[in-house]
């Protein structure tokens, strides 16, 4: 793997703009991979199959594999799941030069009715309290590496075009119009 080449990993709570994000990132030019999963609930969902499928115990599938075959060839490249964050210790010695992109709700309301809607059934203190665990495993993980944290609420207020510019100054990007066309409410982004 290109020891130069940098990686981008995007984590966050599910239902917190991963895809977005990602799908962000890839439109200003990181690769994420050429065979990407549509989810049920998200047709704009952003995620390499293979990692989908490492992330979920398919046989044969090996964290080293995928980024190899992420990071070969590219400057830039990424990858998404919330399960990075937890699963990171079998991803770091493989990862050369990584970049965590942190999502995040303001409205842990709305983060909670739509994770229970389509994920997981739960009591928002159950949420809450795995909410918690989750974001200090990757302050942990990310700690003196480059960090960047965004906002889903963000993206669709008055703040985007700074969030936007703040995404592509933090992984050395120029924003492209196909990325601005991406942030639109109408889209059904998590």
């Amino acid at each position: 793997m290109d020891q130069s080449s940098q990686a981008y990993i995007v984590v966050g709570m599910p239902r917190t703009g991963t895809s977005l994000t990602m799908g962000l990132l890839a439109a200003m030019g990181v690769f994420v991979g050429r065979e990407m999963r549509k989810g049920r609930y998200n047709p704009n969902y952003f995620e390499n199959q293979q990692m989908f499928d490492w992330i979920n115990g398919v046989r044969g599938v090996k964290a080293k594999d995928i980024v190899a075959k992420l990071s070969y060839g590219n400057e830039k490249w990424g990858m998404k799941h919330p399960n990075l964050a937890t699963r990171w210790s079998e991803l770091a010695e493989f990862v050369r030069n990584p970049h965590f992109v942190v999502t995040h709700r303001k409205d842990f309301k709305a983060q909670a009715t739509s994770h229970r809607a389509v994920i997981r059934k739960q009591s928002l203190k159950s949420l809450k309290i795995r909410h918690t665990k989750y974001y200090q495993t990757v302050a942990r993980i990310s700690e003196g590496l480059p960090r960047i944290d965004v906002y889903f609420e963000d993206w669709f207020n008055d703040n985007k075009e700074d969030q936007l510019r703040r995404l592509a100054d933090f992984a050395g990007l120029t924003i492209t119009e196909s990325a601005r066309g991406l942030i639109d409410p109408k889209l059904k982004h998590f």
